[in-house]
């Protein structure tokens, strides 16, 4: 037998290391192919609501809004504003493993519909949709993995003070900052979602912080 072939990769892992290479990886993928599919409305010029999160709906039994309704956004400055910020923030936490990074984006989405839920009665009428909540989470996230670097110190509790004030002006006040600069391209956006992603995506972080201290003590 040839033993170049026992050597030979599989084409799974030749595939992984592509990837890698491109700074891809499945999750990024499969996030990229849900925004491109829920937002083909913008496109075709016919926006499917059945996508974005409505309380009355969801009670129906309409589950899978509380699932696809970041996905959605209303215009096209709406998707590249959203979806840029998220990916940028995103990018900073591919050193993570994808269990963990999907857990921050849940975790954040998770808590930034509840806020809105909660705080925002016009959810009734105009529905949620769009990532922005989550990309706040992410931002609070990759500002705290920053902290913990000591040459980026600094940096990462600038970045953490911002996002927090940020979230709770926009939350007291229930205007989202620089808002006047959309010019209406932005739909009608919800400022409660924005501080219900840091505080989910804080929370996130030292959960998984505690979990990653319990697992090593276990095994010492």
């Amino acid at each position: 037998m040839n033993e170049q072939a026992l050597y030979r990769p599989r084409r799974t892992d030749v595939m992984s290391g592509i990837l890698r290479n491109k700074g891809l990886s499945i999750d990024v993928i499969i996030i990229a192919a849900l925004i491109l599919v829920a937002n083909t409305h913008l496109v075709t010029g016919n926006l499917s609501a059945s996508l974005v999160f409505f309380p009355s709906a969801v009670e129906s039994g309409q589950w899978w809004r509380v699932i696809t309704y970041p996905f959605v956004h209303v215009t096209w400055y709406h998707l590249l504003l959203d979806a840029g910020a998220f990916f940028l923030l995103y990018k900073e936490l591919l050193h993570n493993r994808p269990a963990k990074r999907i857990f921050y984006v849940v975790v954040s989405g998770a808590f930034s519909l509840a806020a809105a839920v909660v705080s925002s009665p016009i959810i009734d009428e105009l529905g949620l949709c769009g990532l922005s909540g989550i990309a706040h989470g992410l931002m609070a996230v990759s500002a705290l993995e920053m902290m913990q670097e000591k040459q980026n110190f600094r940096t990462g509790l600038m970045c953490f003070l911002l996002v927090v004030s940020k979230s709770i002006y926009e939350s007291l006040t229930g205007e989202v900052l620089f808002s006047f600069l959309h010019f209406g391209l932005y739909g009608t956006p919800m400022a409660a979602c924005h501080g219900g992603g840091v505080l989910g995506g804080i929370l996130a972080y030292y959960s998984g912080s505690i979990m990653k201290i319990s697992h090593k003590q276990s095994e010492g």
